[in-house]
């Protein structure tokens, strides 16, 4: 598979370890399978962008390259501030750079770094919560399904330490789907991807994201990956379903009786159990969980 939709080679960009072009690059922010993301700065306007440099040997593989053409394509589609913009892309003979809005650090970092114990206090967990869900809605009016939607792949910036903007990030797994088409591809984070990906041969696309910002909201408000250190070895059997069904139900049995324990508001509590419904045909829309009073 080739990359499409992208500008033709440009011999004439001005290319170092310090400079792309009218970009600063600075310090490395991440590195990936197939790309590393550094600080940059647009030398012309001083606007702080995040270079995410991909080397084109790595990405001729044909999931590599589809990925890199969703990632391009779609980020391109939704234009919405809870969604990290595409400034620019910037193709060279042996590299494809994506220079994209610097849309802070990541959520993972922060609310490590400001809670001790990692639990984002109620109000702070809806304000995120809220721009994220926003986010997805303007995906999925696009037709757009993120796939990988958690913690690390939501920017965020700070004022005083608290959380003011959100940005969801890194559309790779992204996909585009018609109403009423079915998903088969198996894909995600362990402990965010929903579990009829493992239990059922398809599902609704568009309930998938939904799924995984309910594990995010819970991640912010109990403190952990609720389901990551449970799926994750059985994430790797997905042909054993018995044995991830098996796994699957005990977190969720353990998760009601934190939840009835928890003094959470009644709001955040139910929030959580919609959009961490089991079946995915009782699971709301994201639009509906749009309107959820919390």
């Amino acid at each position: 598979m080739v990359l499409s939709g992208l500008p033709a080679v440009d011999d004439g960009v001005a290319e170092s370890d310090g400079f792309l072009g009218p970009y600063a690059v600075g310090a490395t922010l991440g590195v990936g399978s197939s790309a590393v993301v550094r600080e940059g700065r647009d030398r012309r306007t001083g606007e702080r962008v995040a270079l995410k440099i991909v080397d084109k040997s790595r990405a001729a593989r044909y999931k590599a390259a589809k990925r890199l053409n969703n990632e391009v394509a779609h980020t391109r589609a939704v234009e919405h501030p809870n969604v990290a913009r595409l400034v620019d892309v910037v193709h060279t003979r042996t590299r494809l750079y994506l220079v994209l809005e610097h849309g802070g650090r990541d959520l993972y970092g922060h609310v490590g770094d400001a809670y001790a114990d990692f639990v984002c206090p109620e109000p702070a967990a809806r304000h995120v919560v809220s721009q994220l869900v926003a986010a997805c809605t303007a995906l999925a009016a696009s037709g757009v399904v993120h796939h990988d939607i958690k913690s690390e792949n939501v920017l965020v910036t700070a004022q005083d330490g608290r959380v003011a903007d959100v940005r969801l990030t890194d559309l790779g797994m992204s996909d585009r789907y018609a109403a009423g088409d079915r998903g088969t591809a198996f894909c995600g984070s362990p402990g965010f991807f929903p579990p009829e990906m493992v239990t059922a041969p398809d599902y609704d696309p568009f309930k998938v994201d939904v799924w995984s910002v309910g594990c995010v909201a819970l991640e912010l408000l109990l403190g952990r990956q609720w389901f990551s250190d449970r799926w994750l070895p059985a994430s790797k059997l997905t042909g054993d379903r018995p044995e991830f069904a098996e796994a699957l139900a005990l977190a969720l049995a353990d998760l009601g009786d934190a939840l009835r324990e928890s003094t959470l508001p009644a709001e955040a509590k139910g929030f959580l159990e919609r959009a961490l419904t089991e079946d995915p045909a009782d699971r709301p829309t994201i639009e509906d969980l749009a309107g959820h009073p919390w």
